[in-house]
């Protein structure tokens, strides 16, 4: 596999905790740069060999700096547009890598970078990335009209991301979360975790967004527990599906999530159940439960064993 594309830019968690303890000594931005791991190596997307190469676009934020991405372009009038969000270490043209496989059913894909990551202006903080992740959400806006029906996707971090940037959109239509924690503290050692100078808390967004919801985790995680999961099924507001990845690591297989993503999506759009989708053989349902019952004592239908 190209070495672009491993996770060897993960930590072990016991050295993340040594390198975040040194860099808390040394300053916030420090600390905040080890927490992002930004990777800066900068090349594009559309010289590798992918199935079809996505337009490169850019966006201004808020704060006045010019960020880089990819863009697929759907079927004509389609409303429908997928944001993909990355996780830490990462960068646009890995996640470009992954999002292609979400192709296939008409939909716009666009790939969300943040500043400091591969090749962009600025150093990353979680203001600033809310603040890149809202020049995005603008743009395909922009670029759907008015019918837009956003869907957030991310990945680890990115899914900390597309919970937040989707709250801040205010009307999104649905949020996948792919191997997400609960808080980022718990991916983090005990020992460093009042220490992290940022706080992401999915629990609480998810508790405030009523819509659709699907969690996907690998059982076999060792980057964010796979007891997240459970965590943020029980408490999402919203009609929420949590699925097990079986034997699956915290590197999504794309081949695998990207087409049933597209078809969860045209599900929802054409009124099926978004509960009851059909799973590829290594998947399992862990639990599910309806908006109206979210809150409701024994509501949430988890099924133990993993």
């Amino acid at each position: 596999m190209d070495r672009l594309f491993s996770h060897s830019m993960i930590l072990p968690r016991r050295w993340m905790a040594l390198l975040l303890v040194t860099l808390m000594l040394s300053g916030c931005g420090l600390a905040r740069r080890a927490m992002y791991s930004p990777s800066t190596w900068v090349f594009d997307i559309r010289t590798r060999n992918l199935a079809v190469v996505p337009e490169e676009i850019t966006v201004t934020t808020s704060d006045h700096l010019t960020l880089k991405s990819y863009y697929w372009a759907g079927a004509k009038d389609d409303p429908d547009t997928v944001l993909f969000f990355h996780g830490r270490g990462s960068h646009q043209a890995i996640a470009a890598r992954y999002a292609q496989h979400i192709l296939g059913r008409g939909d716009n894909v666009m790939v969300v970078s943040y500043r400091g990551f591969g090749g962009n202006p600025g150093s990353p903080s979680r203001a600033g990335i809310l603040r890149d992740a809202d020049a995005f959400v603008a743009e395909a806006v922009r670029r759907t009209g008015p019918r837009a029906r956003l869907w957030f996707v991310g990945h680890s971090l990115g899914g900390a991301v597309a919970f937040a940037a989707a709250e801040r959109y205010g009307k999104p239509s649905g949020v996948f979360a792919i191997s997400t924690f609960g808080q980022f503290t718990d991916a983090a050692p005990k020992i460093v975790r009042g220490l992290i100078p940022e706080k992401w808390d999915n629990l609480a967004v998810a508790g405030r967004l009523n819509v659709p919801v699907v969690l996907l985790h690998g059982d076999r995680d060792t980057v964010v527990p796979y007891t997240s999961m459970a965590k943020l099924l029980n408490a999402a507001a919203g009609p929420t599906l949590a699925i097990t990845m079986l034997d699956a690591t915290h590197k999504p297989n794309m081949q695998l999530i990207g087409p049933f993503l597209a078809a969860e999506i045209d599900r929802i759009n054409t009124g099926d159940d978004p509960l009851s989708p059909p799973l590829p053989a290594t998947w399992s349902l862990l639990g599910k439960h309806s908006a109206q019952d979210a809150h409701a004592p024994g509501a949430v239908q988890v099924k133990h064993g993993h």
